[in-house]
């Protein structure tokens, strides 16, 4: 006998989903901006990873996952309280950002709710000459309201991992992104996504996904 398997998603956010998605059919699926972050910033943020994987707690903030259909895996580490620490300005500089992208797209989800960080990530996607790929499978963020993705490698070190956006019933009309050293990307949790295979090289991101829920900081949850 199979088992169903399902996310429970807060009352709030399922409310706000089932308003977006009928004031806002027409929405663009994601909104870019370029040259989000200036060259401290993105290094600082690169410098992140040593310092966790240095620190007492790494066993609890580094993983290897993998969305998605065939999806290969990739390293995830858990920022939590070291990004405040280490960037204490960045926080509302990401608030900023996921109000603009909601506003600009006619979204509706960010008005008047105080967001959270669900979850804090630095993602890397390694290319391999076996010609086995890193990638994330097509999924959605569960109970997230916006997700924004900052890129911290340039065009030159990786070759694929495209950000691709499709509508819930289908793939074959989907939105691709390339994105640049610093560029920032949001979307809403709910809207189908994945990262294009990764084919040479190393793909570097930051993540931060915003809910209505408790903050990763705080909670030291890796992601609920």
């Amino acid at each position: 006998m199979g088992r169903t398997l399902f996310w429970v998603i807060p009352l709030t956010a399922f409310l706000l989903a089932i308003h977006a998605a009928h004031a806002t059919s027409s929405a663009p699926l994601a909104l870019k901006f370029p040259s989000t972050l200036g060259p401290e910033d993105l290094a600082a943020l690169l410098g992140l990873r040593q310092r966790i994987l240095q620190s007492a707690d790494a066993w609890d903030l580094v993983q290897n996952r993998t969305f998605g259909v065939g999806a290969a895996g990739h390293e995830t580490i858990f920022l939590h309280d070291h990004l405040d620490e280490a960037l204490p300005h960045l926080r509302s500089t990401l608030l900023g950002l996921a109000a603009r992208a909601d506003s600009a797209a006619g979204w509706g989800v960010v008005e008047g709710e105080t967001l959270r960080a669900r979850c804090l990530e630095l993602i890397r996607y390694k290319g391999s000459d076996s010609g086995k790929s890193s990638d994330i499978g097509w999924h959605a963020d569960g109970a997230t309201l916006v997700t924004m993705a900052i890129m911290l490698s340039k065009p030159q070190d990786f070759e694929g991992g495209a950000l691709e956006f499709a509508e819930v019933n289908s793939v074959e009309d989907k939105i691709i992104f390339e994105l640049e050293l610093g560029d920032a990307i949001a979307w809403r949790g709910w809207t189908r996504h994945r990262v294009a295979p990764v084919t040479r090289g190393l793909r570097e991101v930051f993540v931060v996904e915003f809910w209505l829920e408790d903050d990763c900081a705080e909670s030291r949850q890796a992601r609920s």
